[in-house]
């Protein structure tokens, strides 16, 4: 978490100061994303064109989050991570 909370700080320095897609390798491999860090990654990367592929890989992982159980009403972050990338832009 300390590592995204870093990444979304240095959003707001603008795009010349953006951290190279190297720094993601270990997250975006974990066998699960949280909630937390999903939603993270997907406002750091938003529509930027150095992160599509990354962008890919989270929207991967979501699909494999949420295809194979789709009780939203059994479980807050699937329900809460559904919501929120459904109006995600």
């Amino acid at each position: 978490i300390e590592k995204v909370n870093l990444i979304l700080a240095a959003t707001f320095f603008g795009d010349n100061h953006l951290v190279s897609e190297s720094f993601f390798d270990g997250i975006l491999h974990q066998k699960k994303l949280d909630y937390f860090t999903i939603i993270s990654l997907l406002f750091y990367f938003r529509n930027r064109n150095s992160f599509q592929a990354l962008k890919s890989i989270v929207e991967r992982k979501i699909i494999e989050l949420l295809c194979p159980d789709m009780d939203l009403l059994q479980s807050s972050e699937k329900a809460h991570l559904f919501l929120d990338v459904m109006s995600c832009p």
